[in-house]
């Protein structure tokens, strides 16, 4: 009862698209080619791009989805890598019927599943946009950066575990709580109702998994190797997540997030001969909704790059 009733009060945004035995959730509106794809961060549903969407759907059609697990779609398959998510993205888009090619756009971990995807299938992709996206060296170039948790070498057997643990409700005792003060640029509201969506088991348990899996994915976007000649965007975010009071943390910070900008998000801008790095100076990793212009004006480079191209 608990797990059928996560999302009793809440009015679905979007349409539940059949891939085969379970559906995922996709919104779009707008009208034009090529559609915009939009891809959330590591366990945020599509809704967190409700500040960008609205304005790239002014000028051709944008689309967020909810990945399997997360927002008003259904669990997949475990474990959720890269792969795994760039697959059911494949088939949602061909049972949407949505025409071909695509802008891709990923925030974070998204940019990891949207870089697998342009590898998986090229033919469908005219180009992207990385925002923040996660690098697969983050930790070993910057190892302050990585969090708690359990040792490398228990990951995959948590992982075989966390489906399990779902089903008998362990998942939903470990819940975080809800936090009223919304980040910069999202409103109180649609911070609580982006929280709600976050706090579903089957949403945990998605994040956790993707989390256990992340050097399996990191292989599979080191293996994707780049798009060639289509045009990329990669927007960096110009400040640290956190500012530390103690001056020694607080240069470390400032350390890490030169290694971040200078090195790692550098080298993802030359994944194109037509890449572009963008600091997005005023903000922090939530760039989609602290700076949701600076995404809306790097899809319109990307479209003007492909008109460029076609025009030769």
């Amino acid at each position: 009862m608990g797990r059928r009733g996560d999302l009793r009060g809440i009015a679905r945004i979007g349409l539940a698209i059949d891939i085969g035995g379970r559906s995922l959730n996709l919104y779009c509106t707008g009208s034009g080619r090529p559609t915009v794809i939009l891809e959330s961060g590591a366990n945020n549903p599509g809704l967190a791009w409700l500040l960008v969407q609205p304005k790239i759907a002014e000028f051709t059609q944008a689309c967020w989805y909810d990945r399997a697990g997360d927002g008003w779609s259904d669990p997949g398959p475990f474990p959720r890598t890269a792969s795994s998510i760039a697959k059911d993205l494949h088939a949602l888009l061909t049972a949407a019927k949505l025409p071909r090619p695509y802008i891709l756009v990923g925030h974070s971990f998204g940019g990891t599943s949207m870089r697998v995807f342009a590898g998986m299938y090229p033919e469908d992709v005219a180009g992207m946009v990385l925002v923040d996206a996660w690098h697969e060296d983050e930790i070993k170039r910057i190892p302050r950066r990585k969090g708690p948790g359990p040792p490398d070498s228990l990951r995959p057997a948590i992982d075989r575990l966390t489906p399990a643990l779902t089903f008998v409700g362990l998942v939903r005792l470990l819940r975080p709580p809800l936090r009223s003060r919304p980040p910069k640029g999202l409103s109180r509201d649609d911070w609580l109702l982006i929280q709600e969506l976050r706090r579903q088991p089957k949403s945990l348990a998605a994040e956790s998994s993707s989390g256990m899996t992340q050097d399996q994915s990191g292989m599979e976007a080191r293996t994707a190797h780049g798009l060639g000649d289509r045009p990329l965007v990669v927007l960096t975010a110009g400040k640290a997540e956190f500012n530390p009071s103690d001056p020694a943390e607080a240069k470390a910070a400032t350390e890490d997030q030169a290694i971040w900008i200078h090195d790692l998000q550098a080298q993802l801008a030359t994944l194109s001969t037509q890449g572009k790095q963008i600091v997005v100076q005023g903000s922090t990793h939530g760039i989609p909704w602290e700076a949701p212009e600076a995404v809306v004006d790097a899809v319109k480079n990307v479209m003007a790059a492909m008109n460029q191209t076609a025009g030769r």
